[in-house]
């Protein structure tokens, strides 16, 4: 019976260490997963602004370029907004992230950025088109620095609390 208990409070203190590396891997993986964004749009400013490449061949292009996240994020709005132009370039966006929703760690803020940016693209002029992607370039800079200072602030921290979590849940089980 003791046997069984200590094997249950392992999984529970093993169940809370790992959703607290899951939260911390997150935390980690978005700085980077924004600055990729910031690449993917600059490439994008060279697509729009000198080569012309037509929006959704720009975003598949560059999203196999860019690859990760961003890339999925790019390539799978492009496939969309191929198939079915009318629907614009932030409604393709938007359901780009709705189908890779599950492996993001862009936050609501970050996204928004990008899909006001896709409210422009395609629909307004060379010049325009250049300022917004620059402007949306800015923007999630700000972002990454931002994400940049919660990982430092956060990243160990919900490691160790998951860890915590997790045997102060065995102690009271116990």
């Amino acid at each position: 019976m003791m046997l069984l208990k200590a094997l249950g409070a392992l999984g529970v203190v093993a169940g809370g260490t790992l959703a607290g590396w899951l939260a911390r891997q997150r935390v980690i993986r978005r700085p980077r997963d924004l600055e990729d964004l910031r690449a993917a749009l600059h490439m994008m400013e060279t697509e729009v602004g000198y080569a012309l490449t037509p929006l959704p061949s720009a975003m598949e292009g560059v999203g196999r370029r860019v690859g990760g996240t961003a890339g999925d994020l790019l390539t799978t709005a492009g496939r969309i907004l191929g198939r079915n132009p009318a629907a614009g370039g932030s409604a393709a966006w938007r359901h780009a992230v709705h189908l890779v929703r599950g492996s993001l760690s862009l936050n609501n803020a970050d996204l928004l950025i990008v899909d006001q940016l896709f409210a422009y693209l395609g629909d307004t002029g060379r010049e325009d088109q250049l300022k917004h992607l620059q402007l949306a370039q800015s923007r999630l800079l700000r972002q990454e620095e931002e994400a940049r200072r919660q990982q430092a602030a956060y990243g160990r921290l919900y490691f160790y609390l998951g860890f915590a979590g997790g045997a102060a849940l065995a102690l009271l089980l116990w």
